[in-house]
């Protein structure tokens, strides 16, 4: 071994080694692991920002292949195609009929399937009910004239109270945030939205004119009580929810004297 050789078997070598550690990768400062862990970060925040939700994705891919036509290959297609099925035809022994398959309505919220349609029933007797009131122009004094009047608005008020809790409770499992009436919850869960709504009504011009008409307690419960029947059909009544509008049948009726209460 020539003298210009170093000795990498000496301490000598060894210690020169250590100290100038130049291997890659390598992290000796606590500002460069600082930055590096910084660098990861930001990697990783750059990754959410590029990849979408799964719930946006499964949309994508699912109305993809709402899109795409039924292929030839599909077991259905040949179904069809045995009984005379023309992709390029309409249905029908002249072809007269559709061509495209009935589109998918796809639900993602948690109400139930008799809800629009009870709402739009009830929509419709609240309207025979003001036009009622508008043909009659009945006033509140006569409306409670008799003592027996004013028990049976009483104890109606308690029943629509009950109705309305029963009401807020059901609907906030179903995921719904606002009722169909304001006056479907109880007044406490409504005061922010009736606070708003008066002041875009003292906003407007031209108010509603529903508003100038006030139903009354037991027109309320009516229609409360139809609500409560046709979308979870529940008897406040009974106290029951039935599991169909076939056991809903084994009720006496939808008012407190079918009861006998």
């Amino acid at each position: 071994m020539s003298d210009d050789e170093p000795d990498y078997m000496s301490d000598a070598f060894l210690t020169e080694a250590v100290t100038q550690d130049v291997r890659p990768g390598l992290l000796h400062s606590h500002k460069q692991k600082r930055e590096h862990e910084l660098w990861k970060k930001k990697e990783i925040i750059e990754e959410r920002k590029i990849a979408k939700p799964s719930g946006q994705l499964e949309a994508e891919v699912r109305e993809d292949g709402l899109q795409k036509p039924i292929p030839q290959d599909n077991k259905g297609f040949a179904m069809l195609a045995k009984m005379g099925f023309n992709p390029a035809k309409g249905l029908g022994k002249h072809g007269q009929g559709r061509m495209d398959p009935i589109g998918i309505d796809l639900k993602t919220d948690k109400q139930g399937l008799g809800r629009k349609a009870a709402v739009k029933e009830i929509l419709e007797m609240k309207r025979k009910m003001l036009e009622e009131h508008k043909k009659k122009a009945l006033s509140v004094t006569d409306f409670r004239a008799s003592l027996s009047e004013k028990v049976q608005e009483r104890q109606a008020n308690v029943d629509l109270m009950k109705s309305q809790r029963i009401c807020h409770t059901l609907d906030s499992d179903m995921g719904i945030d606002d009722p169909e009436e304001t006056w479907f919850w109880p007044e406490f869960t409504n005061q922010d939205d009736e606070d708003e709504s008066s002041k875009e009504v003292a906003s407007d011009e031209e108010p509603i004119e529903e508003d100038e008409i006030q139903l009354s307690v037991r027109e309320q419960l009516e229609l409360l009580t139809m609500y409560l029947r046709r979308t979870y059909c529940y008897c406040i009544w009974c106290g029951v929810k039935y599991e169909n509008e076939d056991d809903l049948r084994e009720c006496p009726g939808p008012t407190r004297y079918d009861h006998d209460c």
